[in-house]
Protein backbone atom coordinates (compact mmCIF):
# COMPACT_ATOMS: atom_id res chain seq x y z
CA UNK A 1 0.00 0.00 0.00
CA UNK A 2 1.20 3.42 -0.80
CA UNK A 3 1.98 5.41 2.34
CA UNK A 4 0.74 8.90 2.83
CA UNK A 5 3.55 10.81 4.90
CA UNK A 6 3.04 13.57 6.81
CA UNK A 7 5.59 15.80 7.56
CA UNK A 8 7.21 16.17 10.89
CA UNK A 9 8.46 19.26 12.30
CA UNK A 10 11.91 19.33 11.52
CA UNK A 11 11.46 18.32 7.50
CA UNK A 12 -15.85 27.90 -8.27
CA UNK A 13 -16.94 30.71 -7.09
CA UNK A 14 -20.71 29.33 -7.07
CA UNK A 15 -20.35 28.32 -10.82
CA UNK A 16 -18.55 26.67 -13.01
CA UNK A 17 -15.55 27.83 -15.17
CA UNK A 18 -14.04 27.05 -18.13
CA UNK A 19 -10.05 27.82 -19.03
CA UNK A 20 -8.91 28.29 -22.75
CA UNK A 21 -6.14 26.33 -23.29
CA UNK A 22 -4.36 26.04 -26.68
CA UNK A 23 -2.78 22.40 -25.64
CA UNK A 24 -0.35 21.94 -28.55
CA UNK A 25 1.56 25.36 -27.87
CA UNK A 26 0.43 24.69 -23.87
CA UNK A 27 -1.36 28.00 -23.93
CA UNK A 28 -3.74 28.80 -21.03
CA UNK A 29 -5.46 31.62 -20.65
CA UNK A 30 -6.23 31.67 -16.93
CA UNK A 31 -9.89 33.09 -16.29
CA UNK A 32 -13.41 32.16 -15.39
CA UNK A 33 -15.78 30.95 -17.98
CA UNK A 34 -18.20 28.30 -18.10
CA UNK A 35 -18.38 24.94 -17.83
CA UNK A 36 -21.20 22.71 -18.32
CA UNK A 37 -23.22 20.29 -21.18
CA UNK A 38 -22.87 22.42 -24.65
CA UNK A 39 -23.91 21.06 -28.10
CA UNK A 40 -21.18 21.05 -30.87
CA UNK A 41 -22.59 22.51 -34.27
CA UNK A 42 -22.78 20.46 -37.12
CA UNK A 43 -19.95 20.16 -39.36
CA UNK A 44 -18.47 19.14 -42.51
CA UNK A 45 -18.55 15.31 -42.74
CA UNK A 46 -17.88 12.81 -45.34
CA UNK A 47 -21.19 11.24 -44.98
CA UNK A 48 -23.49 13.48 -41.99
CA UNK A 49 -22.11 15.37 -39.55
CA UNK A 50 -24.82 15.90 -36.77
CA UNK A 51 -25.12 17.98 -33.85
CA UNK A 52 -24.93 16.58 -30.58
CA UNK A 53 -28.56 15.35 -29.30
CA UNK A 54 -29.76 15.91 -25.89
CA UNK A 55 -30.75 13.13 -24.12
CA UNK A 56 -33.16 11.95 -21.91
CA UNK A 57 -31.35 11.65 -18.29
CA UNK A 58 -29.53 8.01 -17.63
CA UNK A 59 -26.98 8.46 -20.67
CA UNK A 60 -23.31 7.17 -19.68
CA UNK A 61 -20.16 9.32 -20.47
CA UNK A 62 -22.46 12.23 -20.42
CA UNK A 63 -22.46 15.78 -18.38
CA UNK A 64 -25.76 16.79 -16.84
CA UNK A 65 -27.13 20.02 -18.57
CA UNK A 66 -29.08 20.83 -21.17
CA UNK A 67 -30.59 19.57 -24.31
CA UNK A 68 -29.15 19.86 -27.57
CA UNK A 69 -31.00 21.82 -29.91
CA UNK A 70 -31.16 20.75 -33.76
CA UNK A 71 -28.51 20.77 -36.34
CA UNK A 72 -27.63 20.90 -39.54
CA UNK A 73 -24.80 19.17 -41.05
CA UNK A 74 -22.97 21.24 -44.26
CA UNK A 75 -22.92 19.46 -46.92
CA UNK A 76 -18.82 18.41 -48.45
CA UNK A 77 -17.64 19.76 -51.47
CA UNK A 78 -17.28 16.01 -53.03
CA UNK A 79 -20.79 15.71 -52.66
CA UNK A 80 -23.67 17.80 -51.97
CA UNK A 81 -26.13 15.13 -52.84
CA UNK A 82 -29.56 14.48 -51.02
CA UNK A 83 -29.49 14.77 -47.15
CA UNK A 84 -28.21 11.97 -44.91
CA UNK A 85 -29.32 10.45 -41.54
CA UNK A 86 -27.28 9.48 -39.14
CA UNK A 87 -23.46 10.03 -39.41
CA UNK A 88 -20.95 11.02 -36.25
CA UNK A 89 -22.73 11.88 -32.96
CA UNK A 90 -20.24 14.05 -31.44
CA UNK A 91 -21.80 14.57 -27.63
CA UNK A 92 -24.70 14.04 -25.15
CA UNK A 93 -26.33 16.00 -22.78
CA UNK A 94 -27.75 14.11 -20.06
CA UNK A 95 -30.63 15.32 -17.92
CA UNK A 96 -31.85 17.64 -21.08
CA UNK A 97 -34.52 17.69 -23.27
CA UNK A 98 -34.13 15.76 -26.76
CA UNK A 99 -33.13 17.24 -29.54
CA UNK A 100 -30.69 16.71 -32.51
CA UNK A 101 -31.27 16.85 -36.20
CA UNK A 102 -30.10 15.32 -39.70
CA UNK A 103 -27.06 16.26 -41.00
CA UNK A 104 -26.30 17.66 -44.81
CA UNK A 105 -25.65 15.33 -47.72
CA UNK A 106 -22.61 13.15 -47.64
CA UNK A 107 -19.58 12.76 -50.08
CA UNK A 108 -20.82 10.63 -52.11
CA UNK A 109 -24.68 12.25 -52.28
CA UNK A 110 -27.77 11.22 -51.05
CA UNK A 111 -26.27 8.04 -48.77
CA UNK A 112 -27.62 7.58 -45.42
CA UNK A 113 -25.21 6.28 -42.80
CA UNK A 114 -25.47 4.39 -39.97
CA UNK A 115 -22.55 4.75 -38.41
CA UNK A 116 -21.58 6.90 -35.14
CA UNK A 117 -17.81 7.93 -34.54
CA UNK A 118 -17.21 9.11 -30.77
CA UNK A 119 -15.06 12.41 -30.24
CA UNK A 120 -11.88 12.39 -28.36
CA UNK A 121 -10.66 15.70 -26.50
CA UNK A 122 -7.49 14.83 -27.12
CA UNK A 123 -5.53 13.02 -30.28
CA UNK A 124 -2.51 12.02 -28.65
CA UNK A 125 -0.48 11.66 -25.21
CA UNK A 126 1.39 14.68 -24.73
CA UNK A 127 4.97 13.66 -26.68
CA UNK A 128 7.41 14.06 -23.63
CA UNK A 129 6.62 14.77 -20.16
CA UNK A 130 8.75 17.35 -18.40
CA UNK A 131 6.84 17.99 -14.89
CA UNK A 132 8.54 15.29 -13.11
CA UNK A 133 8.34 14.96 -9.01
CA UNK A 134 11.49 15.77 -6.90
CA UNK A 135 14.25 14.06 -5.85
CA UNK A 136 12.31 13.04 -2.50
CA UNK A 137 9.54 14.00 -1.02
CA UNK A 138 11.34 16.24 1.87
CA UNK A 139 13.04 18.40 -1.31
CA UNK A 140 10.30 20.03 -3.26
CA UNK A 141 11.43 22.45 -5.55
CA UNK A 142 11.19 26.28 -4.55
CA UNK A 143 10.08 27.79 -7.75
CA UNK A 144 6.92 26.79 -10.12
CA UNK A 145 8.67 27.61 -12.73
CA UNK A 146 11.58 25.16 -11.92
CA UNK A 147 9.15 21.74 -11.49
CA UNK A 148 8.38 21.75 -15.61
CA UNK A 149 5.22 21.63 -14.76
CA UNK A 150 4.78 25.46 -16.66
CA UNK A 151 5.65 26.33 -20.12
CA UNK A 152 9.02 27.93 -19.75
CA UNK A 153 8.42 30.83 -21.98
CA UNK A 154 5.12 31.51 -19.88
CA UNK A 155 5.18 30.50 -16.22
CA UNK A 156 1.29 31.25 -16.00
CA UNK A 157 0.65 28.85 -18.80
CA UNK A 158 0.66 24.70 -18.27
CA UNK A 159 3.83 22.75 -19.50
CA UNK A 160 2.89 21.21 -23.11
CA UNK A 161 2.99 17.85 -21.43
CA UNK A 162 -0.32 18.30 -18.66
CA UNK A 163 -3.51 17.20 -19.48
CA UNK A 164 -6.58 19.01 -18.59
CA UNK A 165 -9.49 17.14 -16.80
CA UNK A 166 -12.58 18.38 -14.84
CA UNK A 167 -14.27 16.64 -11.63
CA UNK A 168 -18.32 16.38 -12.27
CA UNK A 169 -19.05 17.36 -8.35
CA UNK A 170 -16.19 19.70 -7.22
CA UNK A 171 -15.04 20.66 -3.85
CA UNK A 172 -16.04 23.86 -1.90
CA UNK A 173 -13.05 26.03 -1.83
CA UNK A 174 -14.09 29.70 -0.38
CA UNK A 175 -15.22 30.35 -3.59
CA UNK A 176 -12.24 30.00 -5.61
CA UNK A 177 -11.73 28.73 -9.32
CA UNK A 178 -10.09 25.68 -10.07
CA UNK A 179 -8.39 24.58 -13.32
CA UNK A 180 -7.04 20.66 -12.97
CA UNK A 181 -3.96 19.01 -14.68
CA UNK A 182 -2.49 15.88 -14.42
CA UNK A 183 0.95 14.92 -15.65
CA UNK A 184 1.60 10.79 -16.13
CA UNK A 185 5.36 9.97 -16.35
CA UNK A 186 6.25 9.05 -20.10
CA UNK A 187 5.38 5.13 -20.96
CA UNK A 188 3.42 4.75 -17.69
CA UNK A 189 -0.58 3.84 -17.02
CA UNK A 190 -2.99 4.47 -14.92
CA UNK A 191 -4.97 1.42 -13.52
CA UNK A 192 -8.58 1.52 -12.48
CA UNK A 193 -9.64 -0.47 -9.52
CA UNK A 194 -12.52 -3.17 -10.48
CA UNK A 195 -14.00 -5.56 -7.88
CA UNK A 196 -15.23 -7.55 -11.15
CA UNK A 197 -11.42 -8.27 -12.36
CA UNK A 198 -9.90 -8.44 -9.26
CA UNK A 199 -12.42 -9.12 -6.41
CA UNK A 200 -9.57 -9.59 -3.44
CA UNK A 201 -9.01 -5.33 -3.32
CA UNK A 202 -13.01 -5.04 -2.95
CA UNK A 203 -12.28 -7.48 0.32
CA UNK A 204 -12.74 -5.30 3.67
CA UNK A 205 -8.75 -4.59 4.64
CA UNK A 206 -8.38 -6.64 7.53
CA UNK A 207 -9.03 -9.36 4.82
CA UNK A 208 -6.53 -7.76 2.71
CA UNK A 209 -8.46 -5.79 0.51
CA UNK A 210 -7.93 -2.22 -0.19
CA UNK A 211 -9.92 0.65 0.91
CA UNK A 212 -10.28 2.75 -1.93
CA UNK A 213 -13.57 2.42 -3.90
CA UNK A 214 -14.49 0.99 -6.75
CA UNK A 215 -13.61 3.02 -9.71
CA UNK A 216 -10.94 4.33 -8.10
CA UNK A 217 -7.68 5.12 -10.07
CA UNK A 218 -4.00 3.93 -8.91
CA UNK A 219 -1.94 6.72 -10.33
CA UNK A 220 1.66 5.60 -11.59
CA UNK A 221 4.32 6.33 -9.64
CA UNK A 222 5.67 9.60 -10.77
CA UNK A 223 2.61 11.53 -11.37
CA UNK A 224 1.81 15.14 -10.28
CA UNK A 225 -1.54 16.28 -10.36
CA UNK A 226 -1.64 20.15 -10.54
CA UNK A 227 -4.33 22.62 -9.45
CA UNK A 228 -4.54 26.01 -9.58
CA UNK A 229 -6.98 28.14 -7.25
CA UNK A 230 -7.89 31.69 -9.26
CA UNK A 231 -9.80 34.60 -8.54
CA UNK A 232 -11.09 37.37 -10.92
CA UNK A 233 -8.60 35.17 -13.56
CA UNK A 234 -5.23 35.33 -11.76
CA UNK A 235 -3.84 32.44 -10.13
CA UNK A 236 -2.96 32.91 -6.22
CA UNK A 237 -2.11 29.12 -5.31
CA UNK A 238 -0.94 26.50 -7.32
CA UNK A 239 -0.56 22.85 -5.87
CA UNK A 240 1.10 19.86 -6.35
CA UNK A 241 0.56 16.36 -5.48
CA UNK A 242 3.14 14.10 -6.32
CA UNK A 243 2.95 10.36 -6.05
CA UNK A 244 6.71 8.80 -4.87
CA UNK A 245 7.23 5.65 -4.75
CA UNK A 246 5.69 4.53 -1.46
CA UNK A 247 3.97 7.29 -0.47
CA UNK A 248 2.05 10.80 -2.05
CA UNK A 249 3.22 14.51 -0.69
CA UNK A 250 1.60 17.84 -1.04
CA UNK A 251 2.87 21.06 -2.06
CA UNK A 252 1.25 24.47 -2.33
CA UNK A 253 2.79 27.72 -4.42
CA UNK A 254 2.09 31.34 -3.34
CA UNK A 255 1.99 33.58 -6.36
CA UNK A 256 3.67 37.15 -6.26
CA UNK A 257 1.18 40.13 -7.14
CA UNK A 258 3.16 40.66 -10.30
CA UNK A 259 2.42 36.73 -11.42
CA UNK A 260 6.06 36.35 -12.45
CA UNK A 261 6.63 33.15 -10.34
CA UNK A 262 4.97 31.63 -7.22
CA UNK A 263 7.41 30.23 -4.86
CA UNK A 264 6.75 27.30 -2.31
CA UNK A 265 4.76 28.00 1.13
CA UNK A 266 6.43 26.34 4.19
CA UNK A 267 6.04 22.75 5.43
CA UNK A 268 3.37 24.45 7.43
CA UNK A 269 1.56 26.42 5.62
CA UNK A 270 0.39 30.20 5.58
CA UNK A 271 -2.46 32.69 5.33
CA UNK A 272 -2.57 35.60 3.50
CA UNK A 273 -5.58 37.92 2.08
CA UNK A 274 -6.38 37.44 -1.56
CA UNK A 275 -8.84 39.54 -3.47
CA UNK A 276 -12.30 37.87 -4.20
CA UNK A 277 -14.37 37.40 -7.92
CA UNK A 278 -16.49 39.83 -5.91
CA UNK A 279 -13.29 42.53 -5.79
CA UNK A 280 -13.26 42.37 -2.48
CA UNK A 281 -10.35 41.23 0.33
CA UNK A 282 -10.96 37.47 2.05
CA UNK A 283 -8.15 35.83 4.18
CA UNK A 284 -7.06 32.22 2.06
CA UNK A 285 -5.23 29.49 3.99
CA UNK A 286 -2.35 27.73 2.05
CA UNK A 287 -1.90 24.24 3.34
CA UNK A 288 0.38 22.69 5.52
CA UNK A 289 1.41 19.55 3.92
CA UNK A 290 0.05 17.41 6.59
CA UNK A 291 -3.11 19.12 5.94
CA UNK A 292 -2.77 17.63 2.74
CA UNK A 293 -2.87 14.07 3.91
CA UNK A 294 -6.30 14.69 5.97
CA UNK A 295 -7.94 14.79 3.21
CA UNK A 296 -5.84 12.82 0.82
CA UNK A 297 -5.35 9.81 2.98
CA UNK A 298 -4.50 6.28 2.79
CA UNK A 299 -8.47 5.25 2.70
CA UNK A 300 -9.48 6.96 -0.21
CA UNK A 301 -6.09 6.22 -1.92
CA UNK A 302 -3.90 9.16 -1.94
CA UNK A 303 -5.83 10.76 -5.11
CA UNK A 304 -9.36 12.01 -4.67
CA UNK A 305 -10.03 13.99 -7.86
CA UNK A 306 -9.36 12.00 -10.90
CA UNK A 307 -11.81 8.69 -10.94
CA UNK A 308 -14.14 6.79 -12.70
CA UNK A 309 -17.34 8.66 -10.77
CA UNK A 310 -16.01 11.97 -11.11
CA UNK A 311 -14.65 11.91 -14.59
CA UNK A 312 -17.51 10.12 -16.74
CA UNK A 313 -18.96 12.94 -18.24
CA UNK A 314 -18.24 15.23 -21.24
CA UNK A 315 -16.20 18.87 -20.89
CA UNK A 316 -15.34 20.70 -23.60
CA UNK A 317 -11.73 20.39 -24.31
CA UNK A 318 -9.85 23.82 -24.45
CA UNK A 319 -8.33 24.58 -27.70
CA UNK A 320 -7.28 23.46 -30.28
CA UNK A 321 -9.30 20.68 -29.45
CA UNK A 322 -12.84 22.73 -29.11
CA UNK A 323 -14.25 19.13 -28.56
CA UNK A 324 -17.07 18.35 -26.16
CA UNK A 325 -15.82 14.69 -25.39
CA UNK A 326 -16.11 12.48 -22.50
CA UNK A 327 -13.01 12.68 -20.23
CA UNK A 328 -12.54 9.22 -19.87
CA UNK A 329 -13.16 8.15 -23.48
CA UNK A 330 -10.70 10.41 -24.27
CA UNK A 331 -7.72 9.37 -21.74
CA UNK A 332 -8.80 5.52 -23.29
CA UNK A 333 -8.27 6.94 -26.81
CA UNK A 334 -4.67 7.76 -25.87
CA UNK A 335 -3.62 5.16 -24.08
CA UNK A 336 -3.56 6.18 -20.18
CA UNK A 337 -5.11 2.74 -19.01
CA UNK A 338 -3.80 -0.21 -18.45
CA UNK A 339 -7.24 -1.65 -19.32
CA UNK A 340 -10.61 -0.67 -20.51
CA UNK A 341 -12.28 1.33 -18.19
CA UNK A 342 -15.43 0.10 -16.55
CA UNK A 343 -18.02 3.02 -16.17
CA UNK A 344 -19.99 3.86 -13.55
CA UNK A 345 -22.94 6.54 -13.08
CA UNK A 346 -20.86 9.52 -12.67
CA UNK A 347 -21.56 12.27 -9.96
CA UNK A 348 -23.82 14.93 -10.74
CA UNK A 349 -22.50 18.59 -10.68
CA UNK A 350 -24.91 20.15 -7.74
CA UNK A 351 -24.93 23.67 -9.23
CA UNK A 352 -26.97 22.59 -11.63
CA UNK A 353 -30.95 22.03 -11.64
CA UNK A 354 -31.56 19.87 -14.15
CA UNK A 355 -30.86 16.58 -11.84
CA UNK A 356 -32.80 15.46 -8.90
CA UNK A 357 -32.19 16.87 -5.64
CA UNK A 358 -31.40 13.82 -4.54
CA UNK A 359 -28.33 13.56 -6.79
CA UNK A 360 -27.11 16.96 -5.73
CA UNK A 361 -26.94 16.28 -2.60
CA UNK A 362 -25.68 13.37 -2.58
CA UNK A 363 -23.10 14.08 -4.98
CA UNK A 364 -22.31 17.29 -3.11
CA UNK A 365 -21.62 15.47 0.00
CA UNK A 366 -19.60 12.67 -1.79
CA UNK A 367 -17.16 15.11 -2.59
CA UNK A 368 -16.99 17.50 0.64
CA UNK A 369 -17.61 14.78 3.08
CA UNK A 370 -17.64 11.30 1.85
CA UNK A 371 -13.31 11.30 2.06
CA UNK A 372 -13.79 11.10 6.01
CA UNK A 373 -16.85 10.09 6.11
CA UNK A 374 -16.42 6.43 5.11
CA UNK A 375 -15.74 3.20 6.21
CA UNK A 376 -11.92 3.43 8.07
CA UNK A 377 -12.14 7.01 7.42
CA UNK A 378 -11.23 9.45 9.69
CA UNK A 379 -15.17 9.33 10.57
CA UNK A 380 -16.19 6.17 10.22
CA UNK A 381 -19.21 6.38 12.51
CA UNK A 382 -21.22 7.50 9.03
CA UNK A 383 -20.89 6.79 5.68
CA UNK A 384 -21.82 10.21 3.01
CA UNK A 385 -20.58 9.08 -0.39
CA UNK A 386 -22.48 8.48 -3.42
CA UNK A 387 -24.64 5.53 -3.82
CA UNK A 388 -25.24 4.69 -0.12
CA UNK A 389 -28.59 3.65 0.75
CA UNK A 390 -29.83 6.34 3.41
CA UNK A 391 -30.01 3.60 5.83
CA UNK A 392 -26.16 2.79 5.18
CA UNK A 393 -25.27 6.56 5.77
CA UNK A 394 -25.95 5.91 9.83
CA UNK A 395 -27.33 9.29 10.17
CA UNK A 396 -31.12 9.20 10.10
CA UNK A 397 -32.38 10.29 13.55
CA UNK A 398 -29.22 8.46 14.89
CA UNK A 399 -27.57 10.35 17.99
CA UNK A 400 -24.65 12.15 17.63
CA UNK A 401 -21.13 11.35 19.51
CA UNK A 402 -19.71 14.68 19.07
CA UNK A 403 -21.96 16.74 20.32
CA UNK A 404 -25.31 18.46 19.57
CA UNK A 405 -24.34 21.68 19.45
CA UNK A 406 -26.78 23.17 22.29
CA UNK A 407 -29.92 22.04 20.36
CA UNK A 408 -31.91 19.92 22.24
CA UNK A 409 -33.04 16.85 20.12
CA UNK A 410 -31.09 17.11 17.40
CA UNK A 411 -29.55 13.83 15.65
CA UNK A 412 -27.24 13.72 12.84
CA UNK A 413 -30.17 13.86 10.46
CA UNK A 414 -33.90 14.55 11.36
CA UNK A 415 -36.26 13.57 8.44
CA UNK A 416 -38.11 16.97 6.81
CA UNK A 417 -36.22 18.92 9.83
CA UNK A 418 -33.36 20.61 8.91
CA UNK A 419 -33.05 22.54 11.96
CA UNK A 420 -32.38 19.46 13.84
CA UNK A 421 -30.27 17.81 12.00
CA UNK A 422 -27.11 18.48 12.73
CA UNK A 423 -24.62 17.57 9.43
CA UNK A 424 -26.52 20.67 8.11
CA UNK A 425 -25.61 22.76 11.56
CA UNK A 426 -22.43 21.87 10.91
CA UNK A 427 -22.25 22.91 7.80
CA UNK A 428 -23.34 26.45 9.43
CA UNK A 429 -20.99 27.02 12.33
CA UNK A 430 -18.74 29.75 11.95
CA UNK A 431 -15.55 28.04 12.82
CA UNK A 432 -13.82 24.84 13.26
CA UNK A 433 -14.24 25.76 17.05
CA UNK A 434 -18.12 25.93 17.09
CA UNK A 435 -18.09 22.31 15.48
CA UNK A 436 -17.47 23.48 11.79
CA UNK A 437 -17.71 20.73 8.91
CA UNK A 438 -15.43 20.08 6.69
CA UNK A 439 -12.70 21.56 9.12
CA UNK A 440 -10.12 22.05 6.57
CA UNK A 441 -9.46 24.46 3.59
CA UNK A 442 -12.32 26.43 4.19
CA UNK A 443 -13.05 29.47 6.52
CA UNK A 444 -16.66 31.03 4.24
CA UNK A 445 -20.07 29.45 4.44
CA UNK A 446 -20.67 27.78 1.03
CA UNK A 447 -24.41 28.79 0.58
CA UNK A 448 -25.26 26.87 -2.34
CA UNK A 449 -24.21 23.85 -0.47
CA UNK A 450 -26.27 24.65 2.45
CA UNK A 451 -29.41 25.45 0.69
CA UNK A 452 -28.98 22.37 -1.51
CA UNK A 453 -28.33 19.92 1.97
CA UNK A 454 -31.44 22.27 3.42
CA UNK A 455 -33.53 21.00 0.58
CA UNK A 456 -32.25 17.61 0.87
CA UNK A 457 -33.05 16.80 4.09
CA UNK A 458 -36.33 19.23 4.26
CA UNK A 459 -37.43 16.28 1.37
CA UNK A 460 -37.08 13.08 3.66
CA UNK A 461 -40.23 12.29 4.72
CA UNK A 462 -38.87 8.84 6.85
CA UNK A 463 -36.23 6.96 8.01
CA UNK A 464 -35.94 3.63 6.06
Amino acid sequence: MTKLRKAGAGTRHLFPSCPTVALAAAAILLGPGCKGAMDVPGNPATDAAVNAPGSDAGVDSTRPGTGGAAGTGVPSSSGGGGPGTGGAVLTTSTGGTSGGGTGGGGTSGGGTSGMTAEAFGLSARPAKQTCLPPANVDSPVTKLSATGCTDPADVKKPAASLIPYDVASPLWSDGADKQRFMAIPDGATIHVKNCTTEPDTCKPAFQGGTSSDEGHWVMPVGTVLVKNFLFAGKPFETRLFVRFADEWGGFSYQWSADLSDATLVSEFGAMADVVNNSGAKQTWTFPSRNDCLECHNETVGGSIGPDTRQLNWSMKYPSPSGVMANQISTLEHIGLFDAPVVRMPALVDFRVTGPSVDDRARSYLHANCGTCHRPDGNYSAIDLRFGVSLQNMKICNLDPNKGDLGITGAKRLVPAMPAQSLMLLRMQAPDKASGRMPQLATSILDTLGISLVTQWISGITACP
